[in-house]
């Protein structure tokens, strides 16, 4: 896993500053993933189902414009930026509000686990494309 994200975010990113580069495509390794297992006990205690925990999850790391506030004369502009760095703050994501009006965060409602993605590979046989699955 450590390969594939150095190939994509230290080497690929420092390749294309160079003149003459048009594009860097990086292969092998691991595509690092997080699977979500839903607790069905869980999305019931909160009220949830796997459509509205879908729909919030899928609203999570979007930039918002809220606009502008305007104040003696001066507009300060408004938006919303995610604060997602790692693993530890999407599992703390709120997803949704409890009866006290306490948040609500993701690893409450299901377990988030650090995965790795099927391995998909491209070759060709007589001119002919074959998909492999590794």
């Amino acid at each position: 896993m450590w390969k594939n994200t150095k190939q994509e975010y230290i080497f690929a990113r420092e390749l294309k500053k160079v003149a003459g580069v048009a594009e860097v495509d990086t292969m092998g390794g691991f595509m690092k993933e997080l699977h979500l297992n839903l607790n069905s006990s869980r999305l019931l205690q909160y009220g949830m189902t796997p459509e509205k925990l879908i729909t919030q999850i899928m609203s999570v790391g979007e930039i918002y414009g809220g606009g502008y506030i305007e104040r003696n004369d001066k507009q300060t502009i408004v938006r919303t930026n995610p604060n997602i760095h790692n693993y530890e703050d999407i599992m703390d994501i709120p997803i949704k509000i409890d009866y006290i009006g306490r948040p609500v965060p993701l690893k409450h409602i299901v377990e988030v686990k650090q995965e790795y993605s099927q391995r998909l590979g491209l070759a060709t046989y007589m001119g002919t494309k074959l998909y492999l699955v590794l």
